[in-house]
């Protein structure tokens, strides 16, 4: 179970998430996004993500919310209604639930840092000027009517020592109300170089609450395969084996026709400089194609006549999700 929202590190086939921080002594940094700055709001375990029914039978809506980055990273909502006709542009992400509409930011917080000791040539201590302070974003969902607030990631207090930490949140894609998110945290705690270590949370916007990712994906064998080629013939000499590679992340997409792909990220171990695939320092991954959509997002698995208009009228747009407006709440 994730009740603190993170995947832990996983057996060969089962989902857990990464946390993989650390310098070249070897030591570990583990981070959470629930260190909490001022009150957050608590979270439950849901279980499996085909346990939450809290959400609109996409077939009943009477619109829809389509949301985009373009080339810059920028993201736009697009409004439509049910008969695909764009009804407004707004700017942001905004996620449509069975309760309400949900706007998500984004907010970057300063965060304390601490100086490493260093030292001179006769190994007296010098004492440098104070550091920069670090930075962290804070994503948070707000109620479009209410104002209630939903704290996906929140900032840490400090940064736990290290002279230098940045960690920034990315909404990776949503389908429904599931928003798959992924936090990157680079820290540098006076070893030979800074580290960077990357989780992944799923967060239900339904409930307010993380979800435990689904584990109805298929079987894992073919995609465990095709990961460990890829990762095993890279030449990097640390070739990735059943007992190194985990599977840390999920990743949707959506396909120009509408329809929902899956992809999961193994991840395996290699050197600092050897560091490739996104997913932290000391470690290389690959996305590969699951071999099917868990039953909880089989609602989801072609988008309706709505939004497979809007795709074809904009090419060009990199849609990330879509959420049903209004219509008939899942029994």
């Amino acid at each position: 179970m994730l009740g603190s929202g993170v995947m832990q590190v996983l057996m060969p086939a089962k989902f857990s998430l990464l946390v993989l921080l650390g310098a070249c002594s070897g030591s570990t940094i583990a981070q959470s996004p629930v260190v909490e700055r001022g009150e957050m709001p608590a979270t439950r375990d849901l279980g499996d993500i085909d346990d939450d029914p809290g959400d609109v039978e996409p077939a009943s809506a009477t619109g829809f919310f389509v949301w985009s980055r373009d080339g810059e990273g920028r993201a736009q909502t697009h409004r439509l209604d049910a008969a695909g006709r764009e009804v407004e542009t707004l700017d942001g992400i905004f996620i449509a639930t069975a309760a309400g509409n949900w706007q998500w930011s984004e907010r970057d917080l300063p965060i304390a840092t601490s100086p490493c000791e260093r030292y001179d040539d006769e190994g007296g201590l010098i004492r440098g000027p104070e550091p920069e302070p670090g930075l962290a974003t804070r994503a948070v969902l707000a109620h479009t009517v209410s104002g209630d607030e939903q704290w996906v990631v929140a900032a840490p207090p400090d940064a736990d020592g290290a002279e230098e930490f940045q960690r920034s949140v990315e909404l990776v894609g949503s389908v429904g109300p599931w928003l798959f998110v992924r936090q990157s945290t680079y820290v540098y705690t006076c070893g030979a170089h800074g580290t960077t270590g990357v989780s992944a949370i799923i967060w239900d916007v339904s409930t307010g609450s993380p979800a435990a990712p689904p584990v109805d994906v298929g079987s894992l064998g073919r995609p465990r395969a095709e990961a460990l080629r890829a990762l095993a013939e890279d030449g990097d000499g640390f070739p990735a084996t059943d007992e190194t590679m985990d599977l840390t992340e999920i990743v949707p997409s959506l396909a120009r026709d509408g329809s929902l792909e899956l992809g999961l990220r193994f991840t395996a171990p290699t050197c600092y400089a050897c560091t490739r695939g996104g997913a932290g320092s000391y470690t290389k991954s690959v996305v590969v194609d699951a071999d099917r959509l868990p039953d909880a997002l089989g609602a989801y698995a072609n988008a309706p006549a709505a939004v497979r208009g809007f795709l074809a009228t904009y090419p060009e747009a990199e849609v990330k999700g879509w959420s049903a407006i209004g219509g008939v709440e899942k029994p």
